[in-house]
């Protein structure tokens, strides 16, 4: 368990910096500047540390700070897990891409404000 508390210190601080700089990282660019555990991008346990990440900054500052994590590609999004969260957090957002996307960049913006400098 120490292991994952590092890890999740670790990613914290990587996620707010990211915030503070208004700026978003791709998964893969997240898993590799955690140095006290191997965690795979695409990873449950990479996931589960995002989550309780998220309910953690949900409670102290209104936001879920996983949002500035965002897969490659055409839909450069988080894990179907934020969005699962977000609706768990009474948060109103749809199942369509269009309502991802828009939960997405509104959420993006208030993290990027609760952090900023």
């Amino acid at each position: 368990m120490e292991e994952q508390e590092a890890a999740t210190l670790e990613i914290r601080r990587v996620l707010e910096s990211q915030a503070r700089k208004r700026g978003t990282i791709h998964y893969s660019e997240l898993t590799p500047q955690v140095e006290s555990m191997h965690l795979e991008p695409n990873s449950d346990l990479l996931a589960e540390l995002l989550d309780g990440i998220s309910r953690e900054s949900n409670t102290r500052k209104g936001v879920m700070l996983s949002a500035v994590v965002i897969r490659k590609g055409e839909e450069p999004l988080p894990g179907p897990g934020f969005f699962t969260l977000a609706r768990e957090l009474g948060r109103a957002v749809g199942p369509d891409l269009p309502d991802k996307l828009s939960f997405h960049a509104q959420e993006l913006k208030a993290v990027h404000e609760a952090y900023a400098l």
